[in-house]
């Protein structure tokens, strides 16, 4: 016997006691479960540098208001930010912000990764 469900993640038959749930129910978690990973490891990366950039750049001379005005700066951009992203999500669409915000943050990634070796190659051949 066949019912339809008030909503999509309820069950639409029973079949020998077990039920049988709507493919989009499972492609909602699966897509819920890729988002999470998504975020996890995004914002892993940021929180590796937390405990290690401080000491390093306090040991290059950098002052404790510099350092916590780049550490701030991911969490303040994301404050401001993500209202208008909010705004403009439906518009865009979710999988094209999706991935050019993972393109987006893996680049900058990277480039944060190449930052202290180009910065300190340009000061030591002007002095």
């Amino acid at each position: 016997m066949a019912t339809k469900g008030a909503y999509e993640g309820e069950p639409i038959a029973r079949v020998s006691g077990r039920a049988t749930y709507n493919s989009s129910c499972c492609r909602n978690v699966v897509t819920l479960t890729i988002c999470l990973a998504v975020y996890l490891c995004c914002n892993m990366t940021f929180s590796m540098f937390g405990p290690f950039f401080p000491i390093e750049a306090q040991e290059k001379g950098a002052p404790s208001i510099i350092v916590g005005g780049v550490v701030s700066t991911y969490p303040a951009c994301v404050i401001v930010l993500s209202p208008i992203f909010g705004y403009y999500l439906p518009k865009v669409g979710v999988k094209f912000c999706l991935l050019a915000g993972i393109l987006l943050f893996g680049g900058s990634n990277i480039l944060f990764a190449y930052v202290g070796q180009d910065h300190l190659k340009i000061k030591n051949k002007k002095k």
